[in-house]
């Protein structure tokens, strides 16, 4: 029929300008680099224009990824520095906190897990799965339509989840 289909994960998630290059940016994170651990360094760290509260962040992030429902977990630090990992971050925490990061936004982590980062120093906000990977659909569309301009071009939702 005339159809092709793309399927980008991993690849998409390391690649500069990729998944955590624009959760970076759309959260407004500034002098951001990567970090995570070593051999796979995928996740951007950078800092806020100003501190804020992690509650004040996550509510932030809720609305920004236009998330149902986000899970904090609340070291009672300041945040400046954050660290974001779309996806499933859980192998990102210790990275995170050896980047210096107050808090890691990532799409899901584990209570166990949550609660370790916790008291180590580190905030930490699941924000979702599918909303910390999703908001890169609109810059892949974008760059599509530039370089392609005459081709038909949409991207399938396929969030499999909702809040009840």
């Amino acid at each position: 029929n005339d159809i092709a289909v793309m399927s980008f994960h991993t690849r998409l998630d390391a690649l500069d300008g990729g998944v955590n290059t624009v959760l970076a940016d759309l959260i407004g994170l500034r002098n951001t680099s990567n970090f995570g651990p070593a051999g796979e360094e995928i996740g951007k760290i950078g800092t806020l224009d100003a501190e804020t509260t992690a509650t004040e962040l996550a509510l932030r992030v809720k609305n920004l990824l236009g998330a149902d429902v986000v899970r904090l977990t609340d070291s009672g630090k300041k945040i400046n520095t954050v660290a974001v990992l779309g996806g499933g971050g859980k192998d990102y925490v210790t990275p995170a906190l050896k980047s210096g990061a107050d808090v890691l936004v990532t799409g899901e982590i584990g209570y166990n897990t949550a609660v370790i980062a916790r008291d180590s120093g580190i905030s930490v906000i699941e924000a979702g799965h599918y909303f910390t990977e999703a908001p890169v659909l609109a810059v892949l569309e974008s760059l599509i339509r530039r370089r392609f301009p005459a081709i038909e071009f949409e991207y399938f939702v396929s969030n499999p989840t909702v809040t009840v």
